[in-house]
């Protein structure tokens, strides 16, 4: 008999997402703020459309994207759909506030939302950044 499968607590999550790289955390960060869960397809668009670039300085690959994506898949720091789990989301949000990339991250959620396979501008509305009170 296979003993049941137990689920992180929120601070064992949390330890895990602090002690990530720094490509992995901005990845995280990124899905924190993300409307909907997106595929890979369309979470690579949209961080390209950002201009966030991977911690080597390079432009984010599908390959790069990729392994980031698995791994946090494999710590339970995303679910089965790519979104991050719901008792890290406000956590990851915050954190996000306070990086150094506040700035684009701020400003990049309002510009950017999954709609079919792709992210686009939502119809009828201005982008502008969020009030960071309410990260």
């Amino acid at each position: 008999m296979t003993a049941p499968h137990k689920l992180p607590s929120d601070a064992d999550l949390w330890d895990r997402y602090s002690g990530l790289p720094a490509g992995a955390k901005l990845v995280l960060r990124l899905k924190s703020l993300m409307f909907l869960p997106t595929n890979k397809t369309a979470f690579l668009e949209c961080l390209s459309r950002s201009g966030l670039r991977a911690p080597d300085g390079k432009a984010w690959s599908s390959g790069s994207v990729n392994v980031v994506l698995e791994e946090l898949q494999s710590q339970r720091l995303l679910t089965e759909d790519l979104a991050c789990p719901p008792a890290l989301l406000h956590p990851v949000a915050a954190d996000a506030a306070a990086s150094a990339e506040s700035d684009v991250l701020a400003a990049w959620p309002p510009q950017t939302i999954r709609v079919g396979p792709a992210c686009t501008r939502p119809a009828g509305r201005r982008s502008r950044a969020p009030d960071r009170r309410h990260l």
